[in-house]
C-alpha cells in the first residue's frame, strides 16, 4: 500500500471545501436575494391597497404620508431584530 503524503492529502481537502463553499454560496445567496426581493413587495402592496383609495378621495398628503410611514414603521418594528430596532417612542435618528 503506497504512503500518502500529508500535505498532499491536506491540499486535496482544502480544495474539495473551496469548491463546495463555491457551489454552495450562489445557493444562499439567491435564497437570501429572493426573500428580501418578496419583502419589499409585501411592503409595496400594503401601502397601494392601504392608501391609493384614501388619495383618490382626496385626504391630505400629508395626514397620508405620515400614517404611510408610521404603519411602514409598525410592520418592520414587527420583524426587527433588537440591534435594528429605533428608540421607544423617539424619532428615527437623522429624520427631524
Amino acid at each position: 500500500m503506497p504512503q500518502l503524503d500529508p500535505f498532499g492529502v491536506g491540499l486535496v481537502v482544502a480544495l474539495a471545501g473551496l469548491a463546495a463553499a463555491a457551489l454552495i454560496a450562489p445557493v444562499v445567496s439567491d435564497r437570501r436575494r429572493r426573500r428580501r426581493g418578496a419583502a419589499s413587495l409585501q411592503a409595496i402592496d400594503f401601502v397601494r391597497t392601504s392608501f391609493t383609495s384614501r388619495m383618490v378621495r382626496g385626504d391630505p398628503i400629508d395626514v397620508l404620508l405620515h400614517e404611510v410611514v408610521e404603519s411602514l414603521l409598525v410592520a418592520a418594528a414587527a420583524s426587527a431584530t433588537p440591534a435594528t430596532r429605533r428608540p421607544a417612542g423617539g424619532a428615527v435618528p437623522g429624520w427631524s
